[in-house]
């Protein structure tokens, strides 16, 4: 009997126990459809969007007004979804949003938890907002600097002949000149007379090799003429390197020389110095230069050899000329990187007195020059200028009509809203002493702007040779600090091979060379340029006053779409800039900016947002991280007109841009 009784009493527990699990599996199961039931309910109604998109904006805010609406919205629906004796709760990325206690939560028996993926929405990242971009159509000013590179004329000291030069080039129409300075290269033992738009400024005497000249009071905007007179003697050109402000944006990347009007004038008979026995008027053969060979039982000799140096980084279409001479009566004879191109040889009775010789794309191709091949790299086109000693007239000339031109699609062309710069440095007389010697090595600092992109780079350094009457075999080489140290030119002996030019002693050189934009570093960093000599006496080879380092760079001022933000109001902006580019705030512009200017709040407003970002990129000398760009603690260094344009557009379902949250609705009961 007592067996049976306990027998009975622990089948009743059982049967109680099993009860009980029997209610909880029902319960939880019964909140748990319920939790789902209303997730995807308030999903298809897009009310999960809605609250997502209030408590995004919130920015974790729980007093703001968006996180009070993204709470109203939970209670609201959620309160007709979830039956009386239920509590629940939704939260983000376990931020409570609401919660419900009509049964608190620490009494629940049971709980169960429903969760959904929110894509798109993250804390201050609005998800329907705006965009804007801004970009220059016109500036008020830029500083900036023009290498004006005039081609190089080999004219010989056998020859007894005086030279004129006059070369053309120009300069914005608005340009108002800050600085500038003209150097001439030539050999002593002769005279020159220098003069820039008229007016006489220099008189360089027979002792005088290179000549720098101050010429900020004679240059003007649009076109300017240099004109060099030069008694018998050698010559090798000269360049001229200026500073100004103008409202130009960018420069032309296109190649067109116009050439230079040259006039050789004899003063007495011809002297040749040698004459070949093989030179019977070859018109494969590039005479006369350096030795000046004659060409014809010994009574001739070439007047001039005008050199162009042809510089361009591109795909090449066409390339064509005009080489217009007067008072010829030998040949024109036109080479490019020592290939014969064309020429045109003329009678003996001096019955030919003026020719034009036109070039074009078939010209060069017939003569196997490889147009792709001339890209990115030093090409010298040679255009000899000659005459018969005994029955020339009294003058040869290359006309100003004259021109070459490259026609090409550059391999980095200027983009809409590049602002291109030009900056050089100079070896003048203050840095240069132990005449007649310089330094073997030129050093100097340039800063270059860290956004910039560098599209070219040359060097022309003149130098001097005491090496006891014979020349060795040296390079020319130019980098920066961090930047792989290159020889980018090699020559030996006095013929040597462009860009590097001889005047027939063994005191005066002048060479000229590109080199890939990649050998310059970014940054105030020290720049070179040296001698790099394989034998011989190193202590007497220097660069010398007048050589010059040049870089052309762009500065991107355009900013494309940013990030969405909740407003495009504007503002009424007060921008400072630096005209000079020294760091101080020079003047100022004020700009009223969108349709409904507020306060400024790039945080918030995508018009200011804009306006930040292009500033910002037009801030890149003197930069004081400590205030925001265009302030007059920071200003930018292009100096702005008031009419910026900015263009916002409103965006929409952008839910790939942020996330994803996770929002969770918790039931118990």
């Amino acid at each position: 009997m007592a067996l049976m009784v306990a027998l009975a009493v622990m089948a009743m527990i059982v049967g109680i126990q099993d009860s009980i699990k029997t209610t909880d599996r029902v319960e939880f199961k019964r909140i748990h459809y319920v939790s789902e039931d209303a997730l995807e309910a308030l999903n298809k109604k897009g009310v999960l969007d809605q609250i997502g998109t209030e408590w995004a904006l919130s920015n974790g805010n729980s007093s703001s007004y968006h996180w009070h609406l993204a709470s109203n919205l939970s209670q609201k629906y959620l309160s007709t979804l979830i039956p009386a004796g239920m509590g629940y709760k939704v939260l983000i990325d376990d931020q409570i949003i609401y919660a419900d206690e009509r049964v608190p939560e620490s009494s629940m028996r049971t709980e169960t938890r429903s969760a959904r993926m929110l894509s798109g929405y993250l804390p201050g990242k609005p998800v329907l907002g705006y965009v804007a971009r801004a970009y220059f159509s016109q500036i008020k000013s830029k500083t900036t600097e023009k290498y004006v590179n005039m081609p190089f004329i080999v004219h010989g000291p056998t020859l007894n002949s005086n030279l004129e030069v006059v070369y053309e080039f120009s300069l914005p129409d608005d340009a108002q000149i800050v600085s500038g300075e003209w150097v001439l290269n030539k050999a002593g033992g002769n005279t020159a007379d220098m003069y820039l738009n008229g007016v006489h400024v220099a008189s360089l005497d027979t002792c005088t090799n290179v000549s720098s000249v101050n010429v900020t009071a004679q240059l003007k905007s649009g076109v300017n003429a240099a004109r060099i007179n030069l008694s018998a003697g050698q010559y090798e050109g000269s360049f001229i390197v200026v500073r100004y402000r103008t409202s130009t944006i960018s420069e032309d990347l296109t190649f067109h020389e116009k050439l230079p009007y040259i006039n050789s004038t004899e003063t007495a008979d011809c002297v040749c110095q040698t004459t070949p026995a093989s030179c019977e008027r070859d018109p494969s053969t590039a005479y006369c230069y350096h030795g000046y060979p004659c060409c014809d039982a010994g009574s001739h000799a070439a007047m001039f050899v005008l050199k162009v140096p042809i510089n361009f980084r591109g795909t090449i279409s066409s390339i064509n000329g005009r080489i217009h001479g007067r008072g010829l009566n030998n040949f024109i004879n036109v080479v490019l990187n020592s290939v014969p191109i064309k020429r045109h040889d003329f009678s003996y009775d001096a019955t030919e007195y003026d020719y034009a010789l036109n070039l074009s794309t078939e010209d060069f191709s017939d003569a196997g020059i490889d147009l792709a091949g001339l890209s990115g790299k030093d090409n010298w086109l040679d255009i000899y200028m000659d005459s018969d000693c005994a029955t020339a007239y009294d003058s040869v000339a290359l006309l100003d009509d004259s021109y070459i031109e490259v026609a090409y699609t550059p391999e980095s062309a200027i983009g809409y809203g590049d602002v291109t710069f030009g900056k050089s440095s100079m070896l003048n007389d203050s840095e240069w002493d132990n005449a007649p010697y310089g330094f073997s090595s030129w050093n100097f600092s340039m800063s270059i702007p860290e956004n910039a992109e560098i599209y070219d780079a040359c060097v022309r350094a003149f130098y001097s040779c005491e090496c006891g009457g014979g020349f060795v075999h040296y390079g020319m080489e130019a980098w920066s600090d961090g930047k792989s140290r290159t020889t980018l030119y090699e020559a030996e002996g006095p013929s040597g091979t462009e860009p590097v030019f001889y005047d027939g002693s063994t005191y005066h050189d002048v060479s000229y060379f590109h080199f890939p934009a990649q050998y310059v570093n970014k940054g105030g960093e020290e720049r070179n340029v040296s001698f790099s000599q394989y034998s011989g006496d190193q202590s007497n080879m220097s660069i010398r006053e007048g050589s010059v380092f040049f870089v052309n760079y762009r500065i991107n001022a355009y900013v494309p779409y940013g990030d969405p933000k909740a407003k495009a109001a504007g503002s009424n902006l007060t921008i400072w800039y630096d005209s000079d580019q020294d760091g101080s705030a020079d003047g100022s512009v004020y700009v009223s900016l969108g349709e409904s200017p507020d306060g400024f709040d790039p945080e918030d407003d995508a018009v200011d947002d804009a306006i930040m970002r292009l500033l910002g990129g037009l801030n890149f000398y003197g930069v004081n991280p400590a205030y925001p760009a265009g302030s007059y603690e920071n200003p930018i260094d292009v100096e702005i007109t008031s009419d910026l344009s900015v263009e916002s557009s409103s965006v929409g379902d952008v839910r790939s841009m942020w996330g994803p949250a996770v929002l969770k609705l918790v039931v118990w009961m």
